[in-house]
């Protein structure tokens, strides 16, 4: 399973939800040394998805500040973006994900 450790301090550009084919992608651009690196986060079999805030103020951007991940029992993988502080996340629970670097 990929590692998401490189899109954390990212900013969340885009979300796509494919209620369809039970798909989630973000995408999330990290600048790093000066250098912008684009990345996909592509979830499948998604079963739950899930936004909570309670941040009042509109943003000027969504700062993804951490991301976390783990299997539940069932064998099921849950993926946590805390964005801004941990009054605002966004769950996913899928069969797999999977981190795209684009260059």
């Amino acid at each position: 399973m990929s590692t998401t450790d490189a899109l954390w301090g990212g900013q969340l550009k885009a979300v796509g939800f494919d209620p369809v084919v039970h798909s989630l992608t973000l995408q999330i651009d990290v600048i790093d040394g000066g250098v912008s690196t684009t990345y996909d986060l592509e979830c499948s079999g998604v079963s739950g998805l899930r936004f909570t805030n309670s941040i009042p103020d509109p943003w000027t951007y969504a700062e993804v500040t951490e991301v976390h991940t783990g299997q539940t029992t069932a064998g099921q993988w849950t993926v946590e973006l805390v964005l801004w502080s941990e009054d605002c996340e966004l769950v996913c629970t899928c069969d797999a994900f999977v981190v795209i670097e684009h260059s």
